[in-house]
């Protein structure tokens, strides 16, 4: 039997609309009405420094969040039929030290998800490109331009998720395709049987 290739997927914003929640969270804090489509690029949530999101991360992951997470329109059962014909990972660009947070929200999918890596540590944060390539990753899902382009560039087949302010703006490396729904990946991944 064939060893199953990894199929690597972002959490945030691919698995879980983590982005809205977000956005919620803000407008609580702030009194001022925050939506996705105030997000201006990758890291940028409505001007916010790196730490001051940080902070709102803590936040929501400290609410409760990761105990129903609110997963995007069809994922579950795509990823349920994915598994069978892939291992699957997970890179996200969330802290280590959220690992726990992390592995609950992939809990409540299901799935069974082979490996689970933190791009960012306390050491800084390592592109998901160069994990894709230390591990032998062939393929990614991820909502974030920069990302699949690094990884297309890497010889990473890449499949941007979504159309999101942070997504939309930018060229899209030759061998990046976007992808707008669960659904469409599945079919894209293993295409039905023609009659």
């Amino acid at each position: 039997m064939k060893k199953r290739d990894f199929l690597v997927l972002d959490l945030d914003d691919t698995l879980v609309a983590t982005t809205p929640a977000l956005c919620e969270l803000q407008t609580k804090r702030t009194g001022v009405q925050h939506d996705i489509a105030s997000c201006t690029s990758h890291g940028r949530l409505w001007g916010l420094e790196r730490h001051e999101l940080v902070e709102l991360m803590d936040l929501h992951l400290a609410s409760g969040a990761t105990r129903n997470p609110p997963f995007i329109p069809n994922v579950i059962d795509c990823l349920h039929f994915l598994s069978r014909h892939f291992r699957l990972a997970v890179i996200t660009a969330r802290n280590e030290e959220y690992c726990f947070e992390t592995r609950r929200q992939l809990r409540a999918a299901g799935c069974d998800f082979h490996r689970v890596h933190h791009a960012t540590n306390r050491h800084g944060t390592i592109p998901k490109s160069q994990i894709c390539l230390d591990y032998g990753y062939e393929m990614i899902i991820d909502d974030h331009l920069t990302t699949a382009n690094e990884c297309a560039a890497s010889g990473i087949r890449a499949f941007l998720f979504g159309t999101y302010p942070w997504n939309t703006q930018g060229e899209l490396h030759s061998n990046v395709q976007r992808v707008l729904t669960w659904p469409e990946i599945c079919q894209l991944l293993i295409p039905a049987p023609r009659d």
